[in-house]
Formats: C-alpha cells, structure tokens, sequence
C-alpha cells in the first residue's frame, strides 16, 4: 500500500509459540527463507501455512495481508461470529 521494505517467505520459524485465539498461528524468529524487495503496488502471493515476516525500511512499510479461507480457519473465527 505504500512505504518499502523486504519481506521474507519461507524457512523455519525458531521458538515457535502459538498465537492465543488464531489457530494455526504462530509467532517466532524466520530463519532462512527468501528476502524479496518491495515497494508500494507490489503483490506477493505466499502459500497457505508458509512462514513469513516483514520489516520496513525507513519511512516505513504498509502492507495489507488478505488470507482466504479455505478450510483452514473455523468459520466463527473469520466471520467474526462469536
């Protein structure tokens, strides 16, 4: 959406804990994986239940992240039913 920075996709997530309320999500240091530059209009496209992280250069990064359900979040969750 605007700003750049790198964002890597893929590797190992070390010290993997789970997210409270978000199954199958987890949060830790990536390790590995590859680093792509981008900048605002750029598109991405990371595979279901592939590890990525992000960091902005100066200025800063925005960046909208769109999951699309299929099947791998309980449908309460997404919709945001409780």
């Amino acid at each position: 959406i605007g700003g750049s920075g790198t964002v890597t996709v893929g590797g190992d997530v070390e010290n993997r804990r789970a997210l409270t309320n978000r199954p199958g999500e987890f949060q830790g240091t990536l390790k590995g994986g590859t680093s792509y530059k981008v900048k605002s209009g750029d598109v991405l496209n990371v595979p279901p239940n592939t590890p990525h992280a992000s960091q902005g250069d100066p200025g800063g990064l925005t960046y909208m992240l769109l999951k699309i359900n299929v099947g791998l979040y309980p449908w309460a969750m997404v919709s945001g039913v409780q």
